[in-house]
Order: structure tokens, then C-alpha cells, then sequence
């Protein structure tokens, strides 16, 4: 079975979004924290990596759906 690959750059979009939110809400919390400084430090480390992915994701599936235009 072939899959469809305008359906699987949507999903990726859809992922991508959840780690935007997954990020934001993440930093959120590392930064509300009561916590150490290289907690913290590690903390935003992983949320950024997390929002990076995410805009990676949605860049992926724009960047798809301009090609097939």
C-alpha cells in the first residue's frame, strides 16, 4: 500500500502544531518553575527543541504544498 503524500505532510503539519503547543507549554512551566538555573537552563534547552521541531514540521508541509502547485 502506497501512502498518500499530501496526507502525510497534513499529519505532519497536525504534529508539528502539537509540538508548538507542547513547547510554548513547556517553557511556560520551565520559566514558572521555582527551580535551579541549569534545571532550568536544560529545561528551555528541550522546550526550544520542541517548538523547532514543530516549525520544522509546518515549514515541511508549506513548502510541500507549494511545490504541488
Amino acid at each position: 500500500m502506497r501512502a498518500n503524500r499530501p496526507v502525510v505532510y497534513r499529519y505532519r503539519a497536525v504534529f508539528g502544531f502539537g509540538f508548538l503547543v507542547l513547547g510554548a507549554v513547556t517553557l511556560w512551566r520551565v520559566v514558572a518553575a521555582p527551580a535551579p538555573l541549569n534545571t532550568k537552563f536544560l529545561g528551555a534547552v528541550f522546550a526550544v527543541a520542541l517548538i523547532g521541531l514543530g516549525a520544522a514540521r509546518i515549514a515541511q508541509y508549506v513548502r510541500a504544498r507549494r511545490d504541488v502547485r
